[in-house]
């Protein structure tokens, strides 16, 4: 035998049989999430347009240097290529001012990958060089960790054409 509910038990399971109003509750449920994806996804972009700017950047001032082009200040003609390209590149998101710049020459290869420490400089015909360049970007939102700073780096060695010096 079925029992029957009070008039007001009744109209209170009623209501909660009511979908009116259930899409506005998944959506506050679910809308936080797809905006923080969003954001991430944009955020994730933006370094990665960084990260291909710093590398085209490095491969540019390694071709300038190999060829040993430039006149006395060759040096900071290939840090200012760095920084035109890095800026220009990355649509303004890098501040080339923030960049942080390594040129290191080497007598060869096999010293270069020992680790020891080469001369400042993009040196002379026939070296091994090691170009490097870092920037540290302020993220909107720390999605890539519990800090907001974001550390992108980009580096290539190469091996200086025999031009004079």
């Amino acid at each position: 035998m079925r029992k029957k509910f009070s008039k007001p038990l009744r109209a209170f399971f009623y209501q909660l049989r009511q979908e009116e109003g259930a899409s506005i509750v998944e959506f506050a449920l679910i809308a936080p999430l797809f905006i923080f994806f969003i954001f991430a996804l944009i955020q994730l972009s933006a370094a990665l347009i960084i990260d291909n700017a710093l590398e085209a950047s490095i491969r540019e001032a390694a071709r300038y240097g190999i060829a040993g082009q430039g006149s006395g200040a060759r040096d900071d003609e290939i840090r200012s290529r760095i920084q035109t390209v890095a800026r220009d590149y990355s649509g303004g998101l890098i501040n080339p001012s923030n960049l942080t710049i390594m040129i290191n020459a080497y007598p060869n290869f096999q010293a270069l990958d020992a680790n020891t420490s080469g001369e400042n400089g993009s040196g002379r015909g026939n070296q091994a060089v090691k170009y490097q360049v870092q920037y540290t970007w302020d993220t909107t939102i720390p999605i890539f960790g519990a800090s907001n700073l974001l550390v992108l780096k980009a580096q290539t060695p190469v091996m200086n054409e025999g031009f004079e010096n």
